[in-house]
């Protein structure tokens, strides 16, 4: 019983950081294996560090833990923490990036996979809308 209570909060707790992966793949569009990958340019290290800070802020997770998931060494997330701070200080397009992703997190909705679907949905519903209207006052024309 107390292993299944463990697996459960387990299992909670990593798709809470795949949705912040997801989110943060999202507004970057860059996948989130390469942001899992050990590459250290610098759009792939700051959506990682965007990963780690935001886990760490909105849930609270322990340095272990978030280490365990990206396959760190805990140490790696408490260096990245001490560098966000920094950047979020000199790095204006840094500072605004993060807060557009955290927004993305905490909006009224929620964060999933099924809101970002629905909102890029819109999104292109919108487009075809405006092709469309386009489309039909050219042939009046």
């Amino acid at each position: 019983m107390k292993e299944n209570l463990k697996k459960i909060i387990l299992d909670q707790k990593n798709r809470n950081m795949q949705n912040v992966l997801t989110a943060v793949s999202y507004v970057n569009s860059i996948s989130e294996e390469s942001i899992m990958d050990k590459s250290r340019i610098r759009p792939l290290v700051d959506a990682r560090r965007f990963c780690y800070v935001l886990i760490r802020e909105i849930y609270g997770y322990p340095y272990q833990t978030i280490s365990k998931f990206f396959d760190k060494n805990h140490a790696t997330i408490i260096h990245q923490l001490e560098v966000h701070k920094t950047l979020m200080k000199y790095d204006k397009h840094y500072g605004n990036n993060y807060i557009q992703i955290k927004n993305t997190l905490i909006d009224d909705d929620g964060f999933n996979s099924e809101s970002i679907l629905m909102k890029e949905k819109t999104y292109y519903l919108k487009k075809v809308e405006e092709i469309n209207s386009k489309l039909m006052g050219n042939d009046k024309n």
